[in-house]
């Protein structure tokens, strides 16, 4: 015959009996009740030879009402009637509860207040009277009440909460009321419209008319999405950056999360201090959006930690976010998300899957997606080579007034690649963006004015005369921004006087502005003027280390100045 395995009795103060001494000495009512219930005290009486206690034990049933008193008399301690709360079908409940949580979780912190368990709505309503700090759902479905504050709700099973009606998530906070691990009604922001389903969806010319409705009663999420459809295009309306601002500041006073970012991101560029001011102010705001499962909230954090917009970046965290709100069609996101594969930020780099992101963008219609999918077309990366359709991306992407891919057209228009050359149509694509203040495009259009034909016959197609005039313009926009060889070109003009006065203090200038960016020919040129002593005194060891610059770089003509020199790069 096998051993007996004897089970001791938990008491509320921890400890485990194995006697009735010790039954005693730990005695607390409650517990004795619930083993009572389940039929186990009997058994540990029984088990340790108190028979005839365990036959009175096992004469008692629930419904006695004195029986509390009998217990107490059979186990030998004292019955104090004024002490006694103890209800066994309360306590009963409690083990079938227990029973049943301890099925689906080993949380100890769950299981040891099991109370704050609610299994159904009026559990729940019951728990709340006792203003508890913290909350476990189990169960299908929960009605949070609004006014019940400083409170979190932890889900155990992912339990659907349905909020009141036209209280956003957001509000919820601001009453300090938390959620974990669980899911959340279409109802979490009541500001999110049929209108914003469908945009998320990849609708965006059906969704134009109900956001713009809906912006246009006053709702500030629409109105974000407005500036959106103003910044990006969708296919649907030409962006404008006026227009864009104008929804953003019309959405920043009613103080919603995301219209409040659309009002740092566009509206306060050229005031950084102010603008990383509010990102601090917002971002906890939109993190909590985020992470109720808001996309377009989600699709803001992860562009917030991809470019530490008021936090310290976090790549892993951006490739995060951006994934969370990408699956839920978000095309900024999707974009954003195929960037960081292809460039290897926060995620291994993968350019296969960033032309399969930056095709579910480029397919709702989203500009810089299409105009990224053209370069991974035009390039070969992640997909075959095929210049045909990177022509195509690019022109879907360059008819919403996309700048880049503008200029990428246009370069395509000037060489004949994937498209038949067309050197009228290269330009117009160039001015276009130039317009737009695109520097390379400005760079471009600069040099086929200065250059004429541009050094390439395209026969019928190619006799645009130099015009310098036309030329200075616009390489004095992209040298004015920055562009190194813009300011290298812009410096050769001044040299020569071809459609300024021959200066060349100021051809200097720009050279040196140029090569000071690392702009080989700028560097070349630079080295020119000092070693001719052009607008500056002759110095044959600056303009070597100018040309030995240069020729690190592989500049021919720099190389074979110091060669002539005898002088080793």
């Amino acid at each position: 015959m096998g051993r007996k395995i004897r089970f001791p009795l938990k008491m509320k103060n921890g400890a485990e009996v194995r006697t009735l001494d010790e039954l005693k000495e730990n005695f607390d009512l409650e517990s004795v009740l619930g083993y009572f219930t389940d039929g186990r005290l009997a058994t540990w009486l029984s088990d340790r030879y108190y028979d005839e206690k365990a036959e009175a034990v096992a004469a008692l049933s629930a419904d006695m009402p004195d029986l509390n008193a009998k217990l107490c008399e059979i186990l030998e301690v004292e019955y104090q009637a004024e002490n006694d709360e103890a209800d066994v079908n309360l306590i009963a409940k409690r083990r079938e509860k227990i029973q049943i949580i301890s099925g689906v979780t080993d949380n100890k912190e769950i299981l040891d207040n099991i109370d704050l368990v609610a299994m159904d709505q009026d559990e729940l309503f019951d728990i709340l009277d006792e203003s508890p700090e913290k909350v476990y759902l189990y169960g299908d479905k929960f009605e949070i009440p609004f006014g019940k504050k400083n409170i979190s709700y932890i889900g155990i099973n992912k339990p659907l909460v349905v909020l009141e009606k036209e209280k956003g998530i957001y509000l919820y906070k601001e009453n300090d009321i938390k959620f974990s691990n669980v899911k959340f009604e279409d109802t979490i922001n009541p500001y999110v419209t049929s209108g914003e389903k469908l945009f998320l969806k990849g609708n965006c010319k059906e969704a134009f008319p109900l956001i713009k409705e809906a912006a246009e009663k006053g709702n500030p999420r629409a109105m974000y999405i407005m500036a959106r459809y103003y910044q990006d295009g969708y296919e649907t309306v030409t962006p404008n950056k006026q227009e864009r601002n104008n929804w953003c500041e019309k959405a920043y006073s009613y103080k919603e999360p995301l219209s409040m970012y659309g009002y740092a991101a566009w509206c306060l560029n050229d005031k950084q201090d102010e603008q990383n001011k509010l990102y601090s102010q917002i971002f906890n705001d939109i993190k909590f959006l985020a992470e109720s499962g808001d996309a377009l909230a989600q699709g803001i954090i992860g562009f917030i930690y991809d470019f530490g917009y008021g936090i310290e970046k976090d790549k892993i965290k951006a490739v995060e976010w951006y994934r969370k709100s990408a699956e839920q069609g978000f095309a900024t996101a999707q974009n954003n998300l195929g960037a960081m594969y292809r460039d290897g930020e926060g995620v291994t780099q993968d350019y296969a899957e960033a032309v399969e992101w930056y095709r579910k963008a480029a397919e709702q219609g989203y500009a810089r997606a299409q105009c990224n999918l053209g370069y991974m077309y035009e390039n070969g990366y992640g997909i075959e080579q095929d210049k045909t359709k990177a022509v195509e991306w690019y022109r879907k992407a360059a008819e919403q007034g996309y700048a880049r891919a503008q200029n990428s057209l246009g370069g395509m228009c000037l060489y004949g690649e994937g498209v038949a050359r067309n050197r009228p149509e290269a330009v117009e694509w160039y001015r276009k963006a130039a317009e737009q203040g695109y520097t390379d495009a400005q760079y471009r259009l600069g040099s086929i004015y200065y250059n004429g034909s541009y050094g390439i016959s395209f026969g019928s197609d190619s006799s645009i005369e130099k015009d310098y005039t036309k030329a200075v313009k616009w390489l004095e926009k992209a040298a004015e921004q920055g562009y190194a060889k813009a300011q290298d070109k812009l410096g050769e003009m001044y040299q020569f006087g071809n459609g300024v006065a021959q200066d060349y203090e100021e051809a200097i200038k720009w050279y040196r502005k140029a090569a000071e960016q690392g702009d080989k020919l700028g560097q070349y040129d630079l080295g020119i003027m000092y070693e001719n002593g052009y607008g500056v005194a002759k110095d044959k060891s600056m303009a070597i280390e100018w040309y030995r610059k240069a020729a690190k770089q592989g500049q021919i003509d720099a190389k074979a100045i110091l060669k002539k020199w005898g002088i080793t790069i």
